[in-house]
């Protein structure tokens, strides 16, 4: 079972589980599989509002680090919570920017790029039992 037991799906078609229609994007867990070898990619939101200067540089952060620690294993999109308030009120974003993690708020405001890094790479190097590797 990978994080939260959301479902799992690999994208080459080596290994595919429940997908419940219902998953919401930052839920589904995608395992990417090169050669036999399977990973888990990490799904991050980044929220962000119209004119917010801060939530520029949140993305620039972001797409920066994701190239330095691998496209693959990261996969990230920008929710305007103007467009998407819901889902941003049911994960308790009260301003922008905020980052997401698998589901998870973990940012509440602009991280420095180390603890973003930081955040990302302790993500990375969990297994799907939720120990380090």
């Amino acid at each position: 079972m990978l994080n939260r037991g959301s479902g799992f799906f690999c994208h080459l078609g080596y290994m595919t589980s429940r997908l419940p229609t219902d998953l919401t994007w930052s839920q589904l867990q995608v395992v990417h599989c090169q050669h036999g070898i399977c990973t888990m990619t990490i799904n991050v939101e980044v929220f962000a509002s119209p004119g917010c200067s801060k939530c520029g540089h949140a993305k620039e952060a972001l797409r920066t680090l994701v190239t330095e620690l691998g496209g693959n294993s990261i996969q990230w999109r920008e929710v305007n919570v103007l467009e998407e308030l819901d889902h941003a009120v049911n994960l308790g974003i009260l301003s922008t920017p905020a980052i997401v993690i698998d589901g998870e708020l973990v940012f509440t405001r602009l991280p420095s790029i180390k603890k973003l890094r930081n955040e990302l790479e302790r993500r990375l190097n969990t297994n799907s039992n939720g120990q380090q590797t």
